[in-house]
């Protein structure tokens, strides 16, 4: 019969609940990682956040850039 090193060290009840908890709990760790790294990339390919980087990177400059020249304009 194959052993199973992993959980060799199981000797008793009080064991086996502790290893049952821990498992438990790892796996609840890692659902709240995967979670976590979803809402991540979900925010990233969001909409709003493309809206958002898209009117930082060219809308913005290109206003501030009318308005400069607006303004040197009227200064000459």
């Amino acid at each position: 019969m194959k052993t199973n090193q992993e959980y060799a060290e199981i000797a008793s009840l009080e064991d086996f609940k502790l290893e049952k908890e821990r498992l438990l709990l790892k796996a609840e760790l890692i659902e709240t990682r995967l979670r976590y790294n979803f809402e991540k990339i979900r925010n990233v390919f969001s909409v709003t956040s493309m809206v958002f980087s898209f009117a930082k990177e060219f809308i913005i400059p290109k206003i501030s850039d009318f308005f400069g020249n607006l303004f040197n304009k009227a200064e000459d």
